[in-house]
């Protein structure tokens, strides 16, 4: 019976890589269809770990990259961002307080349109990874009733090929009793015929 194939994380991401190399957007479902196959649950995990660690490995490079500077300037570099962030921190929260006010209902909507869309989103990939799975079981059940009428059918060719063997040997077996079955019918005849000339000839 046939297995759904599966493929190693190394051939996953390096389909993901590619799909991004071409300039589409990668989904479960793009490097399934690249690899030809696969679980798409364990395709969008291993391609979402992919993602996370190098996410993680460029915030530790940024952190690497880093340079300390002179005691002097960094007291005076810290002492202008001070004065900078309060003025920033003023001007951010009265653009923040109108922004607010006037954003916040039209925000609230947009929210909520993302949310029912994404909520549509994961419901049809739960029911497209369903379908999949399902698909790839009626195939493996398929390849296995396939092998079965296979099977069967050597097995009524042999038959009918025993079967046929049979039928000749009836058919010779048949042709000879009806050959004995002439002679048998001669002999009668003849045998008749010797029995009335012998009782010609016999004295009265």
């Amino acid at each position: 019976m046939g297995r759904v194939a599966e493929y190693s994380e190394e051939q996953i991401i390096t389909a993901g890589n590619y799909i991004e190399s071409i300039g589409k957007h990668v989904t479960a479902f793009s490097i399934r269809e690249k690899l030809g196959g696969g679980s798409p649950e364990r395709i969008k995990g291993v391609w979402e770990q992919h993602i996370q660690k190098l996410q993680n490995e460029s915030a530790t490079n940024y952190e690497e990259d880093k340079i300390e500077l002179p005691a002097e300037i960094q007291d005076s570099l810290d002492k202008n961002l001070k004065t900078s962030a309060k003025q920033i921190e003023s001007i951010a929260k009265e653009s923040f307080k109108v922004a607010m006010e006037v954003a916040e209902s039209r925000v609230k909507s947009v929210i909520e349109k993302h949310e029912g869309k994404i909520a549509e989103y994961e419901l049809s990939e739960k029911e497209a990874f369903q379908a999949l799975n399902q698909s790839d079981n009626e195939i493996q059940s398929l390849e296995s009733q396939i092998a079965t009428l296979k099977q069967h059918n050597n097995q009524l060719v042999a038959k009918n090929s025993n079967l046929a063997g049979q039928l000749e040997s009836l058919k010779e077996r048949i042709k000879q009793l009806e050959l004995k079955e002439t002679d048998y019918t001669k002999l009668v005849h003849e045998n008749g015929e010797l029995k009335g000339q012998l009782k010609i000839l016999a004295p009265n």
